[in-house]
């Protein structure tokens, strides 16, 4: 049985931290997610996932682009998370196997505007 470091479980150094913050049974939410990937490839393990407009934005500007062609996207797969909202910073994560670049925080679930486009690139806030 490992101990997670208390550290782990405070929100991320860039977000503004409450006051109170909520207790941790009620930061967890079960959340749809969608991944464009290739036929083949459900693990969604150190993958990009996105809600529903996250993920149609990138989705069409991939095929825009002609990208799906190039990285074999073929499939779009729906997923229901449960996740602690309590996010991270964001990770570029590609290939299959993934892995995951731009990040130095290995714990939380990162997450990211659609192509960074608020503060802080959208981590801290909806």
């Amino acid at each position: 049985h490992m101990k997670i470091p208390d550290e782990c479980f405070l929100p991320p150094l860039v977000c503004e931290v409450a006051k109170d913050p909520p207790p941790p049974h009620t930061v967890v939410q079960t959340l749809d997610h969608y991944v464009a990937h290739p036929e083949g490839k459900y693990n969604i393990s150190n993958q990009n996932t996105a809600d529903i407009l996250g993920d149609t934005v990138f989705t069409c500007a991939d095929v825009r682009n002609n990208g799906t062609a190039l990285d074999g996207y073929a499939l779009l797969s729906h997923y229901r998370i449960a996740l602690d909202t309590r996010f991270g910073e964001y990770a570029l994560c590609n290939g299959y196997p993934g892995v995951c670049t731009q990040s130095r925080d290995n714990f939380h679930v990162g997450r990211e505007a659609s192509y960074g486009g608020k503060d802080l690139r959208g981590q801290c806030s909806d």
